[in-house]
């Protein structure tokens, strides 16, 4: 008897917990809609220390797209990504085919989001469909990517300012640990071709001797590393743009070429 009144008991203090809990949720939830930034800041870090519960209802504030805040989907957005659960990125992939979310910077935080989720797959669909006409999104995207190949095609494909500049700055980011240290691609490269060769059990043929040129202050030859099909596109895409009528895209362009040339043979 005692320790099924001792149950009953607990069960009874349970249900004004459960209450406050979720009267908290409520609370945070609408908190997300207040332009006091002390307000949404303590809203924020509510949902983010209680992700389970936060996760159903943040996703279906991402689509309301009939509400005219859109502050608050832009805020969920961003939440949904600093939580780090995989079933929201469906929900926002959901969201961009839909076509259903008019506001530009909605989209770019769920474009970030995706990133931090690490969905660069639903970022590359959702560029090569087509879908997108915001020159907003669209360097969002350029500045989430870092596949050589999808930033080629970017950059080769737009003639907005700030799509290029998105462009030419993620591609720079991709080309800066071998513009620092050109030695460390030759080591990958050598080394994916030992694993290679050691799989099939037998050695690979010997490379070809790498091309030189004698541009360093001391005047000793440098290698220089054969591009791949990924590399060819971008240097091409580049040089586009450094004969462009745009007299800033034309000098970022031309001049991060210039330093990619020093480490790739070019065509």
């Amino acid at each position: 008897m005692r320790v099924s009144l001792r149950i009953r008991l607990l069960g009874l203090l349970a249900v004004p917990a459960l209450l406050l809990g979720a009267d908290k949720l409520q609370d945070a939830l609408a908190g997300l809609k207040s332009k006091d930034a002390s307000t949404y800041e303590k809203a924020a870090e509510f949902l983010a220390k209680h992700p389970q519960q936060a996760r159903d209802p943040l996703q279906k504030l991402l689509q309301q797209y009939d509400d005219k805040d859109a502050l608050t989907r832009f805020r969920a957005a961003k939440l949904l990504g600093d939580l780090n659960d995989q079933s929201s990125a469906e929900v926002m992939k959901k969201v961009l085919f839909s076509g259903l979310e008019t506001n530009a910077a909605v989209r770019v935080e769920i474009i970030r989001a995706l990133a931090k989720l690490g969905r660069k797959d639903v970022i590359i669909a959702y560029s090569n469909s087509g879908l997108e006409k915001s020159a907003t999104v669209t360097a969002a995207i350029a500045l989430a990517e870092d596949s050589k190949a999808e930033l080629g095609r970017l950059l080769s494909s737009t003639d907005d300012e700030r799509v290029s500049r998105a462009a030419v700055f993620a591609i720079s980011k991709i080309y800066k640990p071998v513009l620092e240290n050109p030695r460390n691609a030759m080591a990958s490269k050598s080394s994916g071709l030992s694993k290679a060769a050691s799989s099939r059990g037998k050695l690979p043929a010997p490379p070809p001797p790498p091309s030189t040129t004698p541009d360093d202050k001391a005047g000793n030859a440098k290698a220089k590393l054969e591009p791949t099909a990924a590399d060819q596109a971008i240097f091409a895409a580049l040089k586009a743009k450094g004969e462009s009528k745009n007299p800033a895209i034309t000098k970022e362009a031309a001049a991060l070429l210039q330093e990619i040339s020093k480490i790739y043979k070019q065509p």
